[in-house]
């Protein structure tokens, strides 16, 4: 298996953790990307599940919304 990535650059170039589904391990995921490809629940500790995995074990989706068809604008710079 290739190594994880764990840190990535936003758009205003601070650095922060990508997230991975603590069940299958499906991600990498940004932060930006929480309600609609994973669900983060809080307790006691934080865990972060993908959608399929939260489906699976029964978790309340009330806030995920269905942004399939949101376009996100990634920056890509030119070398």
């Amino acid at each position: 298996m290739p190594p994880r990535v764990y840190f990535y650059r936003d758009e205003n170039n601070v650095i922060k953790k990508f997230i991975y589904c603590c069940r299958c391990g499906a991600g990498p995921f940004k932060e930006s990307e929480k309600n609609y490809k994973y669900l983060s629940t809080w307790g006691n500790d934080r865990s972060n599940y993908c959608v399929p995995c939260a489906k699976t074990m029964g978790l309340t989706l009330f806030e995920i919304e269905d942004k399939s068809l949101l376009s996100e604008k990634e920056k890509i710079e030119k070398k």
